[in-house]
């Protein structure tokens, strides 16, 4: 059980665009939040060993309790993911952290690609 920071590994791009990291992350894993209210457009790539495992973005504004976020105007969650994908992110939050979900042969990867306009 480790609290899994997230780590700058590309950036900037562009000038305005960075993408972090966190992982590997293993069941009874935590990932720890990432400042991100200064960053209005937001991708993510989920890849890695899944072994069953599944992971769910979170986010909060403030001291809110964190909350799943969605991908587009509400109708998908960023939730359950069990498979390789790469996702946009259409909610603004003032950070972000991951979840993993089950799956004790996971070791996951997460990269958030960040911009600024």
């Amino acid at each position: 059980m480790a609290a899994i920071a997230p780590f700058q590994v590309k950036g900037p791009l562009d000038g305005t665009a960075f993408v972090y990291r966190w992982g590997p992350i293993a069941s009874g894993d935590t990932c720890v939040p990432l400042p991100v209210a200064h960053k209005g457009d937001k991708t993510v790539h989920v890849w890695g060993t899944f072994g069953g495992g599944q992971v769910r973005l979170e986010g909060r504004l403030a001291s809110d309790a964190p909350m799943t976020l969605l991908r587009d105007a509400g109708l998908i969650v960023l939730d359950n993911i069990g498979t390789t994908v790469i996702r946009e992110i259409l909610q603004l939050s003032s950070e972000v952290q991951w979840v993993l979900t089950g799956g004790a042969g996971a070791a996951l990867f997460v990269d958030l690609m960040i911009m600024g306009r």
